[in-house]
């Protein structure tokens, strides 16, 4: 069970420790980065707990998300459960996936909950940010961190599962220490993506303004993962640019290992301070997603501001 999991071994052996000393918290909060492993963890505290396989287990529970969020109706039934003794085992565990999406209403409703909890439960709460939680729902649980996976642990880690070294090595680059990424850019077109941003960015200095609208419309009917990921490489070429352009000598610094070739020609027709510039715009136009902005406008420009940086002869100041 534990030997399964890749990484965050100082995190393991305080849950080790907690669950051996049978001073169980009620509410622990796993806190980290999507798809590092939080969820795997999280089912090995509950099979630990329950003594048993969790999948079909009458003492176990997994409230996720229904939609885009947690919703109040799903809480009621969990403290409906909740008012139950366990059928076998000494606890009931339930662990809340995404419980940083529950709603307003559904945070409420579980922090009565929390403030009363029944002897024999514990809510295992997975969250990517502790932000949208209220605060005293974090207040009441015990929270471990998970980190992003260092590169060399996650790329041996690849490997063992099969990978070729040199794919496990430029998946683990660019996974940013999350193993579920990282071996989704191992599948079969998994960085078909990533070729697309290199090859818009290679053709930035000619490109005309239709090509740029046409790709602006395509970002907008991406769903939300696709287009955060189109982003995400997006930042990663340039960061890779900007290293080429600073260093020529320096390509084991790279996250797209495999296009070294290609961004050092790229990188010529970039001077440092252009780059710096493009990753601001890149940057903001995240910001502004994030804040939910016009996509289509917030890309436009964005695109439009990269083609005007690449087509720009002399150097610009930043602000």
């Amino acid at each position: 069970m534990w030997s399964e999991i890749i990484g965050h071994t100082q995190t393991i052996a305080m849950l080790r420790t907690v669950l051996l000393s049978g001073k169980i918290p009620h509410a622990m909060l796993f806190s980290g980065p999507q798809g590092i492993g939080k969820m795997t963890v999280a089912r090995a505290v509950a099979t630990n707990l329950l003594k048993s396989p969790i999948d079909s287990h009458p003492d176990f529970t997994l409230v996720a998300l229904e939609g885009n969020s947690i919703k109040i109706d799903q809480i009621r039934n969990l403290q409906r459960q909740s008012s139950h003794a366990p059928h076998g085992a000494a606890w009931q565990v339930c662990i809340l996936e995404n419980a940083e999406r529950m709603t307003r209403e559904a945070a409420n409703s579980f922090l009565k909950l929390l403030e009363e909890p029944p002897a024999y439960m514990v809510f295992i709460l997975v969250a990517s940010t502790n932000a949208p939680l209220l605060p005293t729902i974090v207040s009441r649980c015990r929270l471990f961190r998970f980190l992003p996976l260092p590169h060399g642990v996650l790329a041996d880690a690849l490997a063992a599962k099969g990978f070729v070294r040199e794919q496990a090595d430029l998946c683990a680059r660019l996974g940013e220490g999350r193993l579920q990424r990282a071996i989704a850019f191992l599948q079969a077109g998994g960085l078909a993506r990533r070729d697309q941003v290199i090859t818009l960015v290679e053709a930035l200095p000619t490109v005309d303004m239709q090509t740029l609208w046409d790709v602006a419309v395509d970002l907008t009917k991406l769903e939300a993962g696709e287009a955060e990921a189109w982003r995400r490489f997006l930042l990663f070429v340039f960061r890779d640019l900007l290293v080429c352009c600073v260093s020529r000598s320096q390509n084991h610094l790279l996250l797209n290992i495999d296009q070294a070739a290609r961004l050092d020609v790229a990188a010529g027709k970039w001077d440092a301070e252009k780059l710096q510039a493009a990753l601001i715009a890149v940057c903001k136009a995240e910001r502004a997603l994030a804040a939910n902005a016009n996509s289509r406008l917030t890309y436009e420009a964005l695109l439009i501001q990269l083609r005007e940086l690449a087509q720009r002869n002399s150097k610009i100041l930043i602000e």
